[in-house]
């Protein structure tokens, strides 16, 4: 018997564990959260954007472990005035639509008060690949061909 595998998929996993650097007295911004997902303020968002820009060592907020990243890395910068509140994102202060900043410490002492949570973990979408060289299998057989009594 003969096995050929011509396509394989791949994907990629990354994880969240909410930790925060014991010797920083700031707290990675995780976005504004609510039950039905979460948003990043375009204030936040700009930040961000001006943060890239600048030298590293003006950069906002440096983040969990930034002498293992290349280039030295940082995550989300501190929120701008005012938007550590919670957001309307429709002006109209239903439920759904109010959503409230939440950083890793925070997202910690839920997971104590509640004794739940973990970890996130999330994939990306399956990407086809077609192989260069397909991998082939040869076996032996190893019992012969089953026919039916009936």
């Amino acid at each position: 018997m003969k096995i050929e595998i011509t396509h394989i998929y791949v994907y990629a996993m990354d994880v969240y564990s909410f930790n925060d650097d014991p010797q920083s007295t700031t707290s990675q911004y995780l976005g504004h959260w609510n039950r039905e997902g979460v948003i990043i303020p375009l204030d936040a968002t700009m930040a961000d954007s001006i943060s890239n820009a600048l030298d590293p060592k003006l950069r906002f907020e440096k983040g969990n472990h930034p002498e293992f990243d290349t280039p030295p890395g940082y995550y989300l910068p501190p929120l701008p005035p005012g938007l550590d509140k919670p957001v309307d994102a429709k002006d109209r202060l239903r439920k759904a639509e109010v959503y409230y900043p939440v950083r890793n410490r925070d997202f910690q002492r839920w997971r104590e008060l509640k004794e739940r949570g973990g970890d996130f973990r999330i994939f990306s979408s399956f990407e086809k690949i077609k192989l260069p060289t397909p991998i082939v299998f040869e076996f032996d057989e190893v019992c012969g061909e089953y026919k039916s009594r009936a």
